[in-house]
């Protein structure tokens, strides 16, 4: 990933941009959520136990695709804290 900043120093009428190269995210952080669990059509039929085990991996893929979500986005306050000179400016508060 390339980036352009201005350089410091000297006048800013000549201002020459140069690339920044950063790393991408990490692939892991990139994949698609699992998707939501569809309630089979003979729900009615299945037991409690059933039911729950389905629920169950359900909520599972959402707390592990918020976590992704989660570490991508410290992953991009990173990036933007090297770039702010205020680093706590841009923290969420979570």
């Amino acid at each position: 990933m390339a980036f352009l900043s201005a350089s410091c120093g000297g006048s800013s009428e000549f201002l020459e941009p140069i690339a920044i190269d950063l790393d991408a995210p990490p692939e892991a952080l990139l994949l698609p959520c699992e998707p939501a669990q569809s309630a089979p059509d003979d729900l009615a039929g299945l037991n409690a136990g059933e039911q729950g085990a389905l629920w169950e991996a359900d909520r599972i893929n959402l707390a592990n695709c918020g976590a992704q979500h989660w570490a991508l986005i410290q992953w991009a306050e990173g990036v933007l804290a090297a770039f702010t000179p205020d680093q706590g400016a841009h923290q969420s508060a979570r």
